[in-house]
């Protein structure tokens, strides 16, 4: 019976790749590629659920942006949120607006009580453009 559901699932999924080429959509550009919805709903459905790394804000394999006013504490609830993420995973953090000596990691005395308590956050590593680099 949990057979035929994939075979079901896996014809679907065919009919609805086949109707995008057959409306002249393409199946990508560059290296991205486009679905209907409705194809992305179904394969959806065949994947595992994804791993919570942060509360149910950030699940794995996701790509989120944090954006806000200036001055409302961006950099300082990031570098929590990576905190607490490397606890069990590896963290990038792209840093295109600070210098290593604005950090969020050089944190300010009267933030201190913000963060962790310790001098380095293992299992975080930060990525910074070149000085002068335009995006």
């Amino acid at each position: 019976m949990e057979e035929d559901k994939n075979y079901i699932s896996l014809i679907q999924g065919d009919l609805a790749r086949a109707s995008q080429v057959q409306t002249g959509m393409p199946e990508s550009v560059g290296m991205m590629t486009i679905k209907t919805a409705n194809l992305t709903i179904l394969e959806a459905s065949r994947q595992p659920a994804p791993r919570a790394l942060w509360k149910s804000f950030w699940y794995e394999g996701e790509l989120s942006c944090l954006f806000a006013d200036s001055n409302v504490g961006k950099s300082i609830l990031a570098v929590q949120i990576a905190d607490r993420i490397a606890r069990t995973d590896i963290v990038l953090y792209l840093d295109f607006e600070l210098s290593e000596n604005s950090s969020s990691f050089a944190i300010p005395t009267d933030m201190a009580g913000c963060i962790p308590s310790r001098q380095t956050v293992p299992g975080i590593n930060r990525l910074q453009l070149p000085v002068g680099c335009q995006l």
